[in-house]
This record gives C-alpha cells, structure tokens and sequence, in this order.
C-alpha cells in the first residue's frame, strides 16, 4: 500500500514555509501508518471464521508489517524477510487490500487536515 501527496499541490505552501508543510506531512504520513496497524491487527482473519485483517495462528504474519517513511511517501507492507511465507498468504487472502479499503475514510480526514492546517499556519485562511 502506498500513499503518496501530490508535490506540486504543496509546491507554493512549500516555498512559503517549508517546515510547517514538512512537519504537517510527516505527521499525516504517521497517523496513516498507525491507522493501516491498527486496522490490521483489530480484525484478525481466521480460517473459517470472520474478520478482514491479517491473518492470525501465531501472530508472526500480523508482527511483520513495517512502515516506510519518507518524504511525501508512506508505504506500509507486510516484510518477507520477517515472514517469508507472507506472500503465499496474501495470494489467498489479500488482507492489505482490506486494510487499506477500512482505512480510506479516516485517511481521507486526516489529509483534510493536512491541508487545513498547512493553510491556516500560513495565513490562507
């Protein structure tokens, strides 16, 4: 899953105060990454049962999602190298897909946010 901001929308806000739209970024890319965790761990899948996140026996699968960090960018996945057998799962149950459906509607406030707060701080109120 990947969420990237649109540079050139930022482009002026940036020139006019580049650590207000810095700072602001991170802290959307942040929350987006807390809420993809969140969201996988709070609705396990088990077979034969319910449930849309990652699928859980020993919880292994479910500790070996990282997120990635960097300018305008966040990519959360799930670490093969954590849990190799993670990608065979996937195939069969595409729970990141779910995450990231669940997820949408609070990311979506949160970069309303973003954009409040970037042009409230520099007066474009």
């Amino acid at each position: 899953m990947n969420i990237q901001l649109e540079y050139e929308s930022l482009k002026k806000a940036i020139k006019k105060n580049p650590e207000i739209v810095a700072q602001e970024t991170k802290n959307f890319l942040y929350r987006a990454s807390i809420r993809f965790e969140s969201k996988n761990a709070s609705s396990p899948w088990r077979v034969g049962q319910t449930g849309g996140g990652s699928p859980v026996a020993t919880g292994n699968l479910l500790r070996s999602h990282d997120s990635k960090i960097e300018p305008f960018k966040l990519t959360y996945f799930q670490n093969d190298r954590k849990a190799d057998y993670g990608v065979y799962v996937h195939k069969k149950r595409p729970w990141l897909d779910w995450v990231e459906n669940q997820s949408k509607a609070q990311i979506n406030q949160d970069a309303e946010r973003l954009l409040k707060n970037v042009t409230d701080a520099l007066g474009d109120k």
